[in-house]
């Protein structure tokens, strides 16, 4: 196994409950000097801006954590964040479905900030610009072992919540990717990284 990759960069811990009332800690890392990421397209250089606006049933507080996940990807990268209702914008609300994921459709994409924790947020916007989960990349069994047990556990607790999700499906999201699907662009594996 190759050494776990350290790093100072910008820290933060979250303090979650447990359904048993257990205190959890997590330490999210917000910037890194590295990250695994897919391509502009050709022509594209400099700054990217990324449009993105609010359903109008998310509350303020929530806003507020979107925009400081935003801040925390303009820090480390080429992009700015502008408040702008257009098409092919990133959409952020509170939708049908509980949770903090994100989702591509014809107009654009959205992100339900359901999660309402400041690392899951700025993980699902990694996702609304194209990154993929760094456990997905082709090379990862040379760095961690899935235990498919353990995914198969957490199925079973997700499915609870959202009825009519298929083991399959949720399986698909612990299996590596191909040469062809990803491009890891000689970026070492990030143990750390908030897409892992």
């Amino acid at each position: 196994m190759a050494e776990i990759m350290n790093s100072p960069h910008n820290l933060i811990t979250q303090t979650n409950t447990s359904s048993t009332g257990q205190k959890l800690e997590a330490k999210v890392q917000l910037s890194r000097p590295r990250r695994q990421a897919q391509r502009w397209k050709n022509g594209v250089v400099g700054s990217r801006t990324i449009n993105y606006w609010f359903n109008n049933n998310l509350g303020h507080d929530m806003q507020l954590m979107f925009m400081s996940a935003t801040q925390a990807w303009a820090k480390d990268t080429c992009l700015t964040f502008k408040n702008n209702h257009s098409v092919g914008s990133v959409q952020v609300g509170f939708f049908s479905r509980g949770g903090c994921y994100h989702q591509t459709h014809s107009r654009g994409s959205w992100l339900n900030a359901g999660c309402g924790q400041l690392g899951q947020i700025t993980h699902e916007l990694g996702h609304a610009l194209g990154l993929g989960h760094t456990h997905n990349r082709h090379d990862r069994d040379n760095y961690i072992v899935v235990d498919w047990g353990n995914v198969d556990r957490g199925f079973y607790d997700i499915a609870r919540m959202n009825p009519g999700m298929k083991l399959e499906v949720y399986r698909n999201q612990y299996r590596p990717m191909t040469t062809q699907e990803n491009d890891n662009y000689d970026v070492p594996y990030d143990y750390g990284s908030i897409m892992h």
